[in-house]
């Protein structure tokens, strides 16, 4: 809870003891001129999980598993996670993977991220988990309540989303730089397009783009592979 409050204008209850999270929590993180969304969820232990939160981890773009670098259990925190959603056909991993969706199982990329690295052998338990075993997942350290690492992390997030941001703007103006159509790196013109409407996409003619193309203003196809900071003038 206390990273999503310290990343987010999300307002959950935060003590500095566990389990304070029940339910999950949204809040809205802003980084550059976009708002991604995270989702705090309840903790895990080897007695329970809620029903519910697979079924989130499943539909998540990104997982950021955190661990309390105050405690001597970081590696058992990371075993009991990982085990407890792999009996409900989630495995973690280090890597982007297929979903294997005709036998139900889903593989989300995740980061580790060590919470209280202001604590007494913080430093020593984050060597522990940098000699995890298996996955060669990221490693992040930070400390929410002091705000150390806080910035880096927001970095992490957006780079790990492989996300791109467009710009757009109508023949003769200026471009809109304030809200960017946000899409996966490799989308295409017509991606952007859809994303706008489906019939904007059906009626697409051709496009100008400043950045990705050869010169500002190129003249392109609906197939032209977008860029993050590209700035688009749709023609119908």
């Amino acid at each position: 809870s206390q990273i999503v409050t310290s990343l987010t204008n999300a307002t959950p209850q935060v003590a500095s003891y566990p389990f304070t999270t029940r339910e999950p929590l949204v809040g809205m993180m802003p980084f550059k001129d976009i708002k991604i969304q995270l989702v705090d969820t309840p903790p895990i232990t080897e007695e329970f999980i809620e029903p519910w939160l697979p079924e989130i981890v499943k539909y998540a773009d990104y997982v950021i598993l955190v661990v309390d670098l105050g405690s001597e259990e970081v590696l058992n925190q990371i075993d009991v996670i990982l085990k407890r959603l792999e009996q409900s056909k989630v495995k973690l991993a280090a890597k982007e993977e297929e979903n294997d969706e005709l036998n139900a199982h889903f593989y989300k990329k995740t980061m580790i991220v060590g919470n209280k690295n202001d604590m007494p052998d913080a430093e020593e338990h984050l060597k522990v988990l940098k000699g995890l075993p298996g996955d060669n997942f990221l490693l992040l350290s930070i400390s929410a309540k002091e705000r150390e690492g806080l910035q880096e992390l927001k970095r992490k997030i957006y780079e790990e989303l492989a996300i791109i941001r467009v710009y757009t703007k109508e023949s003769g103006k200026s471009a809109d730089m304030d809200d960017p159509i946000v899409l996966k790196k490799g989308s295409r013109l017509i991606d952007a397009a859809r994303v706008i409407h489906k019939d904007f996409a059906f009626k697409l003619k051709y496009a100008k783009v400043w950045g990705s193309s050869k010169f500002d203003g190129q003249k392109v196809d609906r197939n032209h592979l977008l860029e993050d900071g590209d700035v688009v003038e749709f023609h119908l």
